[in-house]
């Protein structure tokens, strides 16, 4: 990865962590502009604060453009997409999520279950 990618992917995590999705995403969008390579933590810290702030559709659209860009859509990209839906009752897109391109654990199971629970 490229100095700019390793800071910005660093910088997005501590956003995250620190409840500051909105910067996340901004510096998401940051890195789509300069065309570098998104690499999976990166989305995955957007996902992160756009899932606590229950914006579901948007860390759907996040998992969606991982394929897009060739990131890998990973356990933690699938778990966080999961808790979205879990957290916003969201089952049916849940339940979709199971069978698209990754293993499942049982961390990722009992997120759909939430979800299915919620609704």
């Amino acid at each position: 990865a490229s100095p700019d990618v390793t800071i910005l992917s660093a910088t997005m995590s501590a956003c995250f962590r620190g409840e500051q999705w909105q910067m996340a995403v901004a510096l998401l969008a940051e890195m789509r502009s300069k065309a570098l390579m998104i690499e999976s933590a990166s989305f995955v810290a957007a996902m992160g604060g756009l899932q606590q702030a229950g914006r579901w559709q948007d860390v759907l659209e996040l998992l969606n453009e991982m394929t897009h860009q060739n990131a890998d859509r990973d356990l933690p990209a699938l778990g966080m997409a999961l808790a979205a839906c879990a957290r916003s009752s969201r089952w049916r897109e849940a339940i979709s999520l199971l069978g698209k391109g990754c293993e499942v654990d049982a961390v990722c199971l009992l997120l759909a279950i939430a979800a299915c629970e919620r609704a």
